[in-house]
């Protein structure tokens, strides 16, 4: 069994064309529910506070996105595995 690659999107839990707003609501959700100061486990809180910022540096920087997005598109949305090249005629 592959294990699945998590993308930005996923770290957000948000869907791979959502807007800017989308993204920056997302956010601010995780960001509140995954405070350090709301829970027990301080390191994994802080880890994941990690992931979510750059989730969001990436995805809202015009440059990095476009770069994401063909990664993405290269990919198949349900296995995550690069999408054969040869085609049958």
């Amino acid at each position: 069994m592959s294990k699945k690659i998590r993308t930005h999107y996923d770290n957000l839990k948000i869907a791979n064309d959502a807007p800017d707003e989308v993204i920056k609501a997302a956010h601010k959700a995780l960001v509140q529910k995954h405070h350090p100061d709301k829970t027990e486990n301080k390191d994994e809180a802080h880890r994941i506070i990690k992931l979510i910022n750059e989730a969001r540096d990436v995805l809202l920087n015009p440059t990095l996105i476009t770069r994401v997005r063909v990664n993405l598109k290269s990919m198949c949305v349900e296995c995550r595995e690069p999408v054969p090249t040869h085609t049958d005629s």
